[in-house]
């Protein structure tokens, strides 16, 4: 294995990237080996697990201190595995895959037969892409605080002006947590049927302008359905979404069904809304979206 064989991360705090990086990789090479076989299944039950534990008050860290024995048993959960392979997903899709894969390539080529930490794979992924020590600073953000960004996404179809996506993030809390709202930079991509636009959301509200003076028939907030993050729409763009959603793909049919089923058990979205969702995901012709809608309801 690359991760731990070619090259050793220097300490086991770092053990995530090991593992994180083998189960998605293990995804990867599914989908483009036999894609019939999983048609995301894989990465979706992944994102969903890690999202049930990580919006809890109880949720660790991905890099953890390992300051004695007994730290190090605590690494090899859900966290670890799928949390962080989500994680690697939203760094590919904010990269782009061909930067993301010459950024492995040189984390390495520089590190072979030695040892690095997750700031030497980082940093030649933002070399990669042209991002520098913003994307560790990014990248931080999802590693070493818990909890999940929620980004909160309306559409505005400009009647003063050209349409935007509008924006906010706070901390995925369940009704009656006491967890501490958190900051992050999140790499967040939005796709309709003509194209595709990826922004940094920060702590602010903001305005994503959309090219061109005319309002998509619909939009997506996470493109692909891998990255770590939950969008929660607005009514009118979640009916226009749910209209559109046959447009979709499978990866994000099932990401928004998963979204509403954490949103609903969270007391974020009514339950009507959720089952609005689940009848949509069954109505996807993808029979991933389907089994995903039929855990919903359950």
């Amino acid at each position: 294995m690359w991760f731990g064989n070619l090259v050793t991360l220097a300490w086991w705090d770092d053990i995530w990237l090991n593992e994180a990086f083998a189960s998605w990789m293990g995804q990867k090479t599914l989908i483009r080996l036999q894609p019939q076989w999983d048609a995301g299944w894989s990465a979706g039950r992944a994102r969903r697990y890690a999202l049930d534990i990580d919006r809890l008050d109880s949720a660790r860290r991905v890099r953890n201190p390992v300051l004695e024995k007994g730290d190090i048993w605590g690494a090899f959960d859900s966290i670890t595995y799928n949390k962080g392979a989500a994680v690697l997903s939203t760094f590919e899709t904010w990269f782009t895959p061909e930067r993301f894969r010459e950024g492995v390539r040189r984390f390495l080529k520089r590190h072979a037969y030695g040892t690095a930490t997750a700031e030497d794979f980082i940093r030649a992924l933002g070399e990669a892409a042209g991002r520098g020590p913003e994307a560790l600073a990014v990248f931080r953000g999802f590693i070493e605080q818990p909890g999940v960004p929620l980004l909160d996404v309306a559409l505005d179809c400009g009647a003063q002006g050209a349409p935007a996506i509008e924006v906010r993030q706070q901390r995925l809390r369940p009704v009656g947590s006491s967890a501490p709202e958190l900051q992050w930079t999140t790499p967040a991509c939005f796709r309709d049927s003509s194209r595709t636009q990826c922004s940094d959301i920060g702590s602010a509200a903001q305005r994503v302008a959309l090219p061109g003076a005319a309002c998509p028939a619909w939009l997506v907030a996470n493109v692909d359905g891998q990255s770590y993050y939950v969008p929660r729409y607005a009514p009118p763009l979640a009916q226009k979404l749910r209209t559109g959603s046959a447009e979709l793909a499978a990866n994000e049919m099932v990401a928004t069904t998963v979204d509403a089923g954490i949103l609903s058990e969270s007391g974020l979205m009514p339950i009507s809304e959720a089952l609005a969702w689940a009848a949509a995901a069954l109505a996807h012709p993808s029979p991933v979206a389907k089994r995903f809608a039929v855990d919903l309801v359950r």
